[in-house]
C-alpha cells in the first residue's frame, strides 16, 4: 500500500468517526422522545384506569425545572401531534393506540441506528488496524 492509500484510509476513518458521533446524537434524541412517549402512555393509562375520577392533580412543567400544580378534568378528546405542526383530536383509546405505535416505531428506529452504529464501529476498528499495519510496514521500509 502507498501513502495515497494510507491517506484514503485515514480520511475514511475520520468520516466514520463523524458518522458515529452523529448517530450517538440521534440516539440521544430518540431516547428522549421514547421517554416522553412512555410518560404520555403512563398518564393516559392512569386516566383510563381511573374512570371514576373527574379530576386529576398533576405538575405542569413550564421550563427550567419549574412546575405548576394543576388540576386536569377528564378530557373527552386528547390532542396529539402527528408531525409537521399538525395536531389531531383523538379519544382516549385512539390516543393510547397512537402513542403505543409511536413507541414501537421509536424502538425500531433505535434498534436500526444501534445496528448501524455497531457496523460503523467494526469498520472503524478494521481501518484502524489497517492503518497501524501500514504505518508499521512503511516505517520498516524507510529504515532500510
Amino acid at each position: 500500500m502507498s501513502r495515497e492509500e494510507l491517506a484514503a484510509l485515514v480520511y475514511e476513518q475520520r468520516r466514520i468517526l463523524d458518522l458515529i458521533e452523529a448517530l450517538y446524537n440521534e440516539l440521544a434524541t430518540l431516547e428522549r422522545s421514547l421517554m416522553e412517549n412512555r410518560n404520555a402512555l403512563d398518564i393516559l393509562r392512569k386516566y383510563k384506569s381511573d374512570a371514576e375520577a373527574s379530576e386529576h392533580e398533576t405538575l405542569l412543567p413550564i421550563g427550567g425545572g419549574v412546575y405548576l400544580p394543576v388540576v386536569i378534568t377528564r378530557p373527552s378528546k386528547i390532542v396529539v401531534s402527528v408531525g409537521a405542526g399538525i395536531y389531531l383530536e383523538k379519544d382516549l383509546e385512539a390516543a393510547l393506540e397512537y402513542v403505543n405505535k409511536s413507541i414501537e416505531n421509536l424502538q425500531k428506529l433505535m434498534q436500526d441506528r444501534t445496528n448501524l452504529l455497531n457496523q460503523l464501529r467494526n469498520r472503524y476498528e478494521e481501518i484502524t488496524a489497517k492503518i497501524t499495519e501500514l504505518q508499521f510496514k512503511m516505517q520498516k521500509t524507510s529504515e532500510r
